[in-house]
């Protein structure tokens, strides 16, 4: 697939704020400090979408991003805190 152009939507910081949508949602999922953004960034070609950080614990907010918006395959991407240190 091509990532033709992606766009940060919000953040949910608790559950009720979470997006419920019919569009299919992607989690990015793992421990904190692994590059969980840079993917994010490198997917949709964009080094600045999804902020990152050297430090660990930095992104506290289930972040969604809209991917490939009003085309046929548009879905969102979900970045989400990491969890324990590496």
């Amino acid at each position: 697939m091509i990532v033709r152009n992606a766009k940060y939507v919000t953040g949910a910081a608790e559950y009720k704020h979470c997006i419920v949508s019919d569009l299919p949602q992607i989690a990015v999922a793992g421990k904190s400090n692994v590059g969980k953004s840079s993917f994010i960034n490198f997917l949709v070609n964009d080094g600045k979408l999804a902020r990152t950080s050297k430090l660990p614990g930095r992104t506290r907010l289930i972040n969604y991003f809209l991917i490939n918006e009003e085309k046929e395959h548009e879905f969102l991407l979900a970045d989400l805190p990491g969890y324990g240190f590496a």
